[in-house]
């Protein structure tokens, strides 16, 4: 993966319960791309889903798709 862990500075590690695949609609590209890695980022997709949650609360405008491994495979 090309997505770095800000904690240990190494390659977040690929697992099926994390998020392999991010949609972010924001009002500019930047913001959707910025929001999308960093949702790839948490560790598993309980904490990226509740992040989620929280800054759409703040911004109605945003809108996420979070897919993890387990979702494409079950």
């Amino acid at each position: 993966t090309h997505i770095i862990n800000p904690k240990t500075l190494l390659p977040i590690e690929v697992s099926s319960k994390n998020i392999c695949s991010a949609t972010v609609h924001a009002k500019s590209c930047v913001i959707a791309d910025a929001l999308a890695t960093a949702a790839t980022a948490f560790p598993d997709a309980l904490q990226a889903h509740a992040w989620a949650e929280q800054l759409q609360e703040e911004e109605s405008t945003f809108e996420f798709w979070l897919v993890t491994r387990s979702d494409i495979i079950d």
